[in-house]
């Protein structure tokens, strides 16, 4: 997993943003949980070779804990095929989970996570 400050400010202004990236996630994979209690709001992206596998975006308050996130529409947090949405619900730790799946998957997933400032 990768962090990259993102500015979405002025020239000169401190970085107000994070774009975590899970890179080359597998079958039956979970990507390293990263504390985003620090942002106000999360928008996620997801991309890559499914082959059959769900990404499950999941949250937890302890690290220990993880539940199924929602997006803004309520509906329980997880891509079949390449989209993007915003979580419409908060928690200390996030991650994706890749769930099932064939050997050709490789997703990769995206959150941009504002809110540092």
């Amino acid at each position: 997993m990768t962090i990259r400050p993102v500015n979405l400010g002025a020239k000169f202004d401190p970085p107000s943003a994070a774009m975590l990236v899970w890179d080359h996630l597998k079958a039956r994979e979970a990507g390293d949980s990263l504390d985003t209690s620090l942002y106000r709001k999360i928008s996620i992206q997801v991309e890559g070779e499914f082959d059959g596998a769900t990404v499950n975006i999941e949250g937890s308050n302890d690290g220990e804990h993880w539940y199924a996130l929602l997006d803004t529409q309520d509906n329980h947090f997880k891509f079949s095929f390449p989209g993007m949405a915003d979580v419409g619900q908060m928690s200390r730790f996030l991650r994706p989970v890749v769930m099932g799946g064939g050997d050709m998957t490789d997703v990769t997933v995206f959150a941009l996570c504002r809110g540092l400032r």
